[in-house]
């Protein structure tokens, strides 16, 4: 079976990451999510309540909604963390091979390229193979964002992102939640004894589609200059407005 695919991407500062992240993911998870399933029987059932909550991210002028549910905003953080730290660990490795201008900071030293990269959001499902071979896990919908990403030298320029990434986070958001909700393949509802090889019933409080995140962290020695060029690019512009 194909995966259904989406590539999304978006330039930001190495701060703002996390919130990018985690609002685009959120997203994705309340359209890939429902309450938790109270059979009658093998194959008939009634849903519970599902909550959402508002969120204000840290680094970007930008508030998201997602499910209300503790259990799976840290089951999607204990996914995203080792990202954001191999980003940094790179960003530190790479900082004493840097120049410090010795004249005044030109744009691009103001807003410094530093690498790209890329996380996805995969969901799954799980097909008995026969034995002795293992459960097959099939990925049906995959979600990708490629990340340029840079460092601000400045609290002026960093302020002007907050905004200026709020809104093609937006954007990013209001694409997917239009392409989530075409006619597509979805895993069909499940019997009791098949409930996890579709959902993750481990929550208590709701029942994503199983997912995972998958990271293909880059190197800043492997950008590509083409890729270096769009990030000077986008500063530039930034920097005019």
């Amino acid at each position: 079976m194909n995966a259904r695919q989406q590539e999304y991407r978006l330039s930001l500062e190495l701060r703002q990451v996390n919130d990018a992240v985690s609002c685009i993911f959120h997203s994705l998870l309340t359209h890939r999510s429902v309450a938790k399933f109270q059979y009658k029987g093998d194959s008939n059932y009634t849903l519970g309540s599902l909550g959402i909550k508002e969120v204000e991210c840290e680094n970007i002028d930008l508030t998201y909604v997602r499910i209300n549910s503790d259990e799976l905003t840290n089951q999607l953080e204990k996914e995203i963390r080792p990202f954001i730290a191999e980003l940094d660990d790179t960003v530190r490795a790479s900082i004493p091979r840097r120049r410090t201008p010795l004249s005044s900071p030109t744009l691009t030293e103001t807003a410094v390229p530093l690498l790209g990269a890329q996380i996805s959001l995969e969901f799954f499902q799980r097909r008995p193979r026969s034995w002795p071979l293992s459960v097959e896990a099939v990925v049906w919908e995959r979600w990708i964002l490629l990340l340029d990403i840079f460092k601000a030298n400045s609290y002026d320029d960093l302020a002007r992102m907050r905004v200026s990434v709020a809104e093609s986070v937006g954007e990013i958001v209001l694409q997917l939640c239009s392409s989530v909700n075409r006619p597509q393949y979805l895993p069909k509802m499940p019997t009791r004894t098949e409930l996890s090889n579709v959902f993750d019933s481990n929550l208590t409080d709701c029942q994503p589609y199983l997912f995972k995140v998958c990271r293909v962290p880059i190197r800043p020695e492997t950008v590509q200059q083409s890729g270096l060029t769009g990030m000077r690019r986008y500063i530039r512009d930034l920097m005019i407005n």
